[in-house]
């Protein structure tokens, strides 16, 4: 159970407020009831006067939520009442809360809205992090590194043209090249929001496939939104260099991307347990195949005969040639474990980093629910997997 740690209201001294949202009068040493059908409020007397007070608000003001490590907050522009994060988080500078995002097409989105107009409009996330931290670009989109669109850290994002950002989802397996893409764009807002297929486009609108490809055919704009296609206008490097795969018709790059040798055919990969696989047809026989598997085995020697492939930055989606190594099984355990944890006291406030939860001296298990939000504290601590690349 999380222990009461008190502070005074600077302005009422007669009263103070927990880390928990708990309110004492320091006279009485009484709780004060919180009206929880009022957004969380307190009714006080102070010097012959009536107040109301908002607990979470003070409970944010005297217990802020500590920075993530190498967190770095910026204005955004238009809307001065708000800042974002390197890590993209969103935050209130009047009330210091920490928005929640909602999502919108699977993309994170927050309402904001200018001061003193009370007008509330929605805006992506990953493109605040970027128009802020990097400036804007009108003729690229933004593209998620790792595939992921809820990890809108600032390290995770980048400017690219239309193409690269198929191309970068072709290898990732996030998209069939075989089907049409499909692209829309507010024409208010410039925003635009890219789809991997007809039908990926006509479930998320709720716009039949019919209606779609009529609107793109010809080029109307539906309810300030204006469709296009955008398939012809992928192009698959020649540059990239492939290597035929043993005893098949196919052949993969360094960077994963596996094509059908006869027909120059990019071939689609999917996601199954959080790794990349793809299906290849050998003998007449369709078998999937792990990617990692297929590109270690294909560029990587294996002197020893490990049975395992690691990712060495833990991002099981990133196949590429220079994030592979051969090891056993015990290593590859013990590598998935090397992550940084932080140490945080029961107020939230970062202490120390270790390199791995072993390190840390308490029980591994324990740490590991409170990393996993399971658990609240093991050992007297709070902790949290580190935001730093892991070892």
């Amino acid at each position: 159970m999380t222990e009461n740690i008190w502070k005074i209201i600077n302005d009422y001294p007669t009263y103070s407020v927990s880390n928990t949202g708990k309110i004492l009068n320091n006279k009485t040493k009484k709780l004060i009831k919180i009206d929880k059908n009022n957004y969380n409020v307190i009714y006080i007397t102070y010097k012959g006067k009536k107040k109301t007070l908002s607990v979470p608000k003070l409970v944010r003001i005297y217990f802020p939520e500590p920075d993530l490590p190498g967190e770095k907050w910026m204005q955004i522009e238009k809307y001065k009442n708000y800042e974002v994060s390197s890590e993209g988080r969103i935050k209130n500078k009047t009330s210091l809360q920490i928005l929640s995002p909602i999502h919108i097409n699977g993309y994170q989105c927050v309402s904001l809205s200018e001061k003193g107009k009370g007008l509330f409009k929605q805006h992506l996330i990953h493109r605040l992090v970027v128009q802020t931290f990097v400036g804007n670009d009108d003729q690229k989109i933004i593209n998620h590194i790792d595939g992921n669109k809820k990890n809108n850290r600032l390290e995770n994002l980048e400017w690219v043209t239309h193409s690269e950002n198929r191309i970068h989802a072709l290898e990732l397996g996030l998209c069939d090249p075989t089907k049409r893409k499909i692209k829309y764009c507010n024409t208010e807002t410039n925003e635009i929001v890219a789809f991997c297929s007809m039908t990926e486009a006509s479930n998320k609108l709720n716009i039949s496939r019919t209606t779609i490809s009529k609107y793109v055919r010809n080029n109307l704009t539906w309810d300030k939104y204006k469709f296009s296609d955008e398939t012809e206008k992928v192009v698959i490097s020649d540059n990239t260099s492939y290597k035929q795969i043993d005893d098949t018709n196919y052949a993969i790059s360094e960077s994963g991307t596996v094509k059908n040798v006869k027909t120059n055919h990019i071939m689609k990969q999917y996601n199954s347990n959080g790794r990349l696989h793809v299906k290849l047809s050998i003998n007449k026989k369709v078998k999937g195949f792990s990617i990692s598997r297929l590109v270690a085995k294909t560029f990587i020697p294996n002197h020893y005969n490990y049975p395992q492939v690691d990712h060495i930055d833990k991002n099981t989606l990133n196949n590429n040639v220079d994030n592979l190594r051969w090891v056993t099984g015990k290593q590859n355990t013990r590598h998935s474990f090397a992550k940084k944890v932080d140490q945080l006291n029961m107020e939230g406030i970062f202490i120390q980093q270790f390199k791995c939860i072993k390190d840390t001296g308490n029980i591994s298990s324990n740490v590991s629910m409170c990393c996993k939000g399971r658990r609240v504290s093991a050992g007297g601590f709070k902790w949290r997997y580190s935001s730093n690349k892991p070892l």
